[in-house]
């Protein structure tokens, strides 16, 4: 998996300082959803199982009608917020789409407060921006959110410090072509009295994989997508790098 980084030169396009492992690990976990997985009824097992077993040629395959999304960077405490929006075609409203979303970041720890163990955390919230019309038919300048999260379940981990999110959806209906990914942090009391009056705020880096797959007839949903947001085809580059070797 660090090998495909290196030759698809991520660094390039997404900032991997400190946060390479982050990556890594939110790949390797997001290839569990993608991979056949053998079915566990008890809880206990589950959470010793975990997300399941990776293939990380999978993390890094997709077909014509799903697209993979890979995406790295740093919050601090004064933004508090990042926005990254993607435009989906038209095409796909109305229909059947599958998203698998992973989110993976390394929050600095305080073992003194057992209860704010982890000082920071990041909330993602994956949504289709829908517009809102007035009386008079005409679009407002808000739109209306609707998200895409799931009910946390033992695919999450019940465990408030941990610091992965992963989930899988399928939207019967797709409501709109703008897709959001919000990512939110938070901090604890302890870590707000650190740093009180500090200019240099740590940063908090963090890594996330979404996976768009339209369950349609659709044959060129990946192309599209690609065209209409500009992305950057790390695999396609990894596919060259190997044929020059």
């Amino acid at each position: 998996m660090l090998d495909f980084i290196k030759k698809a030169k991520a660094s390039d396009y997404v900032d991997l300082e400190n946060n390479k492992l982050n990556l890594v690990k939110a790949l390797l976990i997001h290839s569990t959803a993608k991979a056949p997985q053998v079915k566990i009824e008890d809880d206990h097992i589950k959470r010793a199982y975990g997300f399941g077993v990776p293939d990380h040629k999978l993390a890094l395959k997709d077909n014509e009608n799903e697209l993979t999304l890979m995406y790295a960077d740093k919050i601090n405490y004064v933004e508090r917020k990042h926005k990254l929006q993607i435009q989906l075609p038209e095409s796909i409203l109305g229909k059947k789409v599958e998203f698998i979303f992973t989110l993976a970041y390394n929050p600095p720890v305080d073992k003194n407060y057992p209860k704010e163990y982890k000082m920071m955390s990041v909330e993602p919230a994956v949504r289709f921006l829908v517009p809102i019309l007035d009386e008079n038919g005409e679009v407002e300048e808000k739109n209306k959110a609707l998200s895409l999260n799931q009910t946390p379940t033992w695919d999450h981990y019940r465990n408030p410090n941990h610091n992965v999110i992963h989930f899988k959806k399928i939207k019967k209906k797709v409501p709109s072509t703008v897709l959001e990914v919000l990512l939110q942090l938070s901090a604890t009391q302890s870590y707000e009295s650190k740093i009180l009056g500090k200019e240099n705020l740590e940063n908090q880096p963090y890594a996330f994989i979404l996976t768009v797959r339209d369950l349609s007839d659709s044959d060129n949903f990946r192309e599209e997508v690609i065209t209409l947001n500009e992305f950057q085809e790390l695999i396609q580059l990894d596919v060259q790098e190997q044929v020059r070797l």
